[in-house]
C-alpha cells in the first residue's frame, strides 16, 4: 500500500531481471507524529491517508548484478527518482542503510550531492 508503481524500477536483459531500486514515501514524516509508535487502532489510518503528504522520499533498496554494475543502470534509477520527486514537489530524498563499505552508492551519493550524516556499521563476534 506504500509503494507508488512510480518509485519502483526494474532493469531487464533479454527479459531476464539485471537490477531493481525501490522509493517508498519517507513514512518517518508521518509516523513521528504517532507518539506511542502503534499502527493500530489509530496509526494506520494516519499512516494511510499521510503517505501523499510526505516532503521526501527514502530509497530502500536498489540493485544491480555485478556484471552490469558502472554501466549507468543505478544512475538511470537515480534520475528517474530525483525527476519523479521533482515533478511531486518533494523537497529531496535519502539513501537509507547504506553500510559504510558500500563504496559504489557512497560514490552515487556523493555525486549527487549527499550528505552523510549517519554511519551504520555490522560487527562480527564468535561466541
Amino acid at each position: 500500500m506504500l509503494l507508488d508503481p512510480k518509485f519502483a524500477y526494474m532493469a531487464e536483459k533479454d527479459g531476464e531481471p539485471i537490477g531493481f531500486g525501490i522509493t517508498l514515501p519517507n513514512i518517518n514524516e508521518i509516523l513521528i507524529k504517532n507518539k506511542r509508535g502503534k499502527l493500530f487502532p489509530f496509526g494506520i489510518f494516519r499512516l494511510l491517508l499521510g503517505k501523499k503528504k510526505t516532503k521526501t522520499v527514502r530509497v530502500l533498496a536498489l540493485g544491480v548484478l555485478a556484471e552490469y554494475r558502472k554501466m549507468g543502470i543505478e544512475a538511470l534509477f537515480f534520475a528517474k527518482n530525483i525527476q519523479e520527486s521533482k515533478r511531486r514537489g518533494l523537497l529531496g530524498g535519502e539513501a537509507s542503510w547504506v553500510l559504510e563499505n558500500n563504496e559504489s552508492m557512497k560514490a552515487a551519493a556523493e555525486h549527487l550531492n549527499g550528505e552523510k550524516y549517519k554511519t551504520y556499521r555490522l560487527y562480527k563476534m564468535d561466541i
